[in-house]
């Protein structure tokens, strides 16, 4: 469901904006001697993108964890990205572990953080082979721990009594990384090899809010992973078009 929910909204952004790019601006000025001068106004280009995003990070100090997450966004004058993600993040792992003669106490926690981001990612260098962006985002989401407490009593008369307790919190990080991208050489002529790649990341993260587990999201974060490069075939598609229509009306002799 949270799937088909971005990619309607997706569809409804990209669907109008499609149909505005197709337009020609044309602007005349008004006329300074015999003939009108005729400008015509650089058309804005805008093109879909989209990638998965798998991030490894560490949280509360030495748990390392795996952020599953996926991106949506457009491409504008082929020099900046602008769009949204959603990312999700489950973990388990025992917070308080204690034992004595008798008593065995253990606290389990069961952690899922949800969260959706809006981020702006500019260019750096855009090369044939490979890119160079900076990644700023600013998300919000909710944080929900709960906690199993159980404490088990040898003996004579041996008892095991357990605590549940549940907490929810918002979620609100902000960040900044360094992304490459490395594209993959149109080889013996293959030019749909250009359209995937090798993505990696690194950045850090802090967040504005913290939960009563004080679980410390902040720190760094990494990723590596396959890249299909969505802006590319859409420039090969609508270029092709272009170079049809073109030729369709030029003059013959």
């Amino acid at each position: 469901m949270r799937s088909a929910f971005f990619i309607g909204i997706y569809l409804f952004i990209i669907t109008p904006v499609m149909a505005q790019v197709e337009d020609s601006i044309i602007r005349v000025l008004p006329k300074t001697d015999s003939s009108a001068t005729i400008i015509k106004k650089k058309k804005k280009s805008f093109k879909p993108t989209g990638d998965f995003d798998q991030r490894f990070s560490i949280i509360n100090e030495n748990k390392n964890v795996n952020i599953w997450g996926y991106r949506i966004g457009l491409l504008i004058n082929d020099k900046y990205k602008v769009g949204i993600g959603a990312y999700n993040l489950r973990a388990n792992f025992d917070s308080n572990y204690s034992r004595s003669r008798n008593i065995t106490n253990v606290t389990q926690v069961n952690q899922e953080l949800t969260f959706g981001t809006i981020f702006f990612e500019p260019f750096l260098f855009r090369k044939k082979r490979w890119e160079m962006s900076t990644v700023f985002e600013l998300g919000y989401g909710q944080t929900r721990i709960d906690s199993n407490t159980i404490i088990r009593r040898t003996g004579t008369r041996p008892t095991t009594t357990s605590s549940f307790k549940q907490t929810r919190e918002p979620f609100v990080p902000i960040g900044i990384g360094l992304s490459v991208n490395l594209i993959i050489p149109d080889k013996k002529g293959w030019h749909w090899l250009t359209y995937f790649g090798l993505n990696g990341m690194i950045g850090v993260r802090k967040v504005l809010f913290e939960n009563d587990f004080k679980q410390n999201y902040d720190g760094y974060y990494w990723s590596i992973g396959t890249a299909i490069f969505i802006d590319r075939i859409f420039t090969d598609i609508f270029g092709k078009k272009k170079k049809v229509a073109q030729a369709s009306i030029a003059p013959t002799n």
